[in-house]
């Protein structure tokens, strides 16, 4: 389904303040793209343009009081998150952690807030150059995939400003001064390619029509696909075809779509502690040979966090108490640390779903099931033709928990705040559309 967005005359009065806020989106979304750690600053530079556009065009400070319903049990798990500081390892530590994610929430709610208030014309505007935005970094990210990371290795080597602070692991230089950049160093682009992906169509279904949106959506799914085909990144591998298969489903039988989303969602939640021992001891993947290495040896890092996660199954260790315990392991005198024991926990479990399992108990695999579900529940107050665009992206944010970063890593929290926030802006301009067509009939 497609509708027109706006007539020509709307089209033709665009404002300054229209072209600000689409430069600053378009700016946005291109850095989320090219350089997954931007999100960091992205976030809070839209959180301020928010408020200074907010200011400036008089909207009621009533509308940041009332927070979207979704977010409420979202920010329950985070407060419970805040409050495992009193039986953590570290008490300081986990509170920083958990209280910057609860920070996150906040600016996410802020933008949130301030999207609903946006006139038609604006959201128009803006979803047009989130399309042209996730365009520029999906072209990007095809010739640094396959030209092995040219442009970024050129930079490195023309400026020293562009070299990152650990060049061992990253990167190296030869004799002859050329540098060679590590693949898996594209990881958190992929990773954000894919989660804005199903956003960035919406945005395009706002825009154009009939079989000129069919060919864009075809061409950013395709180009998407070339590009996590070419990387390391196999989880985002794995959340394309969940997400593509989720758009399929929920495009033409969205009840069964949401009903399997709903289990696959409690599935994972309450079954990570015992399918990690199944891949371990049952399965013995972590000795399969068609696994990558790495793969392989997040199978054993899954079965040792689960034995850990046993020790204290009701309210777990902590927020972030692995990644505590490993910054106080012993260090080489340059300070780099030590190669991680037989006996000790692995920094993060690069599993979301078993990381609540140590982290929080049941309590918190209770808290963040239900959380998701609240979110999925909410997905059915948008209009029906853009949910399947929402279950996809829900769909690939609950495959790249399941076997990537961790929740609490700033840039990957950013990430999922700002894709709900492109997503949320798709949402608007659709329905301004729909508006303005109904307007002119």
């Amino acid at each position: 389904m497609s509708v027109m967005p706006v007539d020509a005359q709307e089209k033709s009065r665009i404002p300054l303040s229209d072209h600000v806020v689409g430069t600053l989106f378009l700016i946005a979304a291109t850095s989320n793209v090219i350089a997954g750690r931007s999100t960091v600053f992205v976030l809070p530079a839209l959180t301020l343009l928010a408020l200074a556009m907010a200011y400036i065009e008089r909207v009621s400070w009533r509308t940041f009081l009332e927070p979207a319903p979704a977010s409420r049990p979202v920010a329950v798990f985070l407060g419970f998150a805040v409050l495992s500081a009193a039986w953590s390892v570290d008490m300081a530590a986990t509170a920083a952690a958990t209280l910057s994610i609860l920070f996150i929430l906040f600016q996410w709610h802020i933008i949130d807030r301030w999207i609903s208030e946006q006139p038609a014309r604006r959201l128009h505007h803006v979803a047009f150059w989130l399309v042209i935005a996730f365009a520029i970094g999906l072209i990007f990210l095809l010739l640094e995939v396959f030209s092995k990371q040219y442009v970024r290795a050129a930079l490195m080597e023309t400026f020293s400003l562009f070299r990152p602070s650990s060049p061992a692991r990253y990167y190296s230089i030869d004799q002859a001064g050329n540098v060679s950049i590590a693949s898996f160093e594209l990881n958190r682009s992929i990773a954000a390619l894919n989660m804005i992906l199903w956003p960035a169509i919406l945005c395009a279904l706002s825009s154009w029509t009939g079989r000129k949106f069919t060919l864009i959506a075809i061409a950013l799914i395709a180009g998407t696909a070339l590009a996590t085909i070419g990387s390391d990144h196999e989880t985002s591998k794995l959340a394309l075809i969940v997400s593509g298969l989720c758009f399929l489903i929920a495009f033409y039988w969205r009840r069964t779509a949401y009903v399997g989303l709903a289990a696959c969602w409690v599935a994972l939640g309450i079954g990570a502690l015992p399918g990690a021992y199944f891949a371990h001891d049952v399965l013995a993947l972590h000795q399969a040979p068609w696994l990558q290495s790495s793969a392989q040896h997040r199978i054993t890092i899954w079965d040792e966090t689960a034995d850990e996660a046993l020790q204290d199954p009701i309210i777990g260790h902590g927020a972030r108490a692995a990644y505590i315990m490993r910054q106080q392991d012993p260090k080489r005198p340059d300070g780099v640390r030590l190669e991680r024991s037989e006996d000790s926990v692995a920094i993060h479990a690069h599993n979301v779903y078993l990381q609540n399992w140590y982290e929080f108990g049941a309590v918190g695999v209770l808290l963040f099931i239900v959380a998701g579900l609240m979110v999925l529940n909410a997905i059915r107050t948008i209009p029906i033709a853009t949910q399947p665009y929402a279950l996809a992206t829900f769909a690939s944010f609950a495959v790249h928990i399941a076997s990537s970063y961790e929740l609490w890593q700033s840039w990957f929290a950013s990430l999922f705040a700002l894709t709900m926030i492109y997503l949320w802006w798709g949402i608007r301009a659709f329905e301004a559309a729909g508006e303005t067509q109904r307007r002119l009939a």
